[in-house]
């Protein structure tokens, strides 16, 4: 498996810490473009970002 770059890692992170606290709120569901306003990115960074995590080579 192919590493992933450090700045994509950097934003899982963020992520997962956003999740984890949506999950702990009692949020079941959250959708790209939501975890993108959070975070200040596109949707489509989020999912390429999640995407690559399974990316094999």
């Amino acid at each position: 498996m192919e590493k992933l770059p450090a700045k994509t890692v950097e934003r899982l992170s963020e992520y997962r810490r956003t999740l984890i606290n949506c999950m702990n709120n009692g949020k079941e569901y959250i959708y790209s473009h939501e975890l993108a306003q959070l975070h200040h990115k596109t949707a489509a960074q989020v999912r390429r970002d999640i995407m690559l995590m399974g990316r094999k080579k």
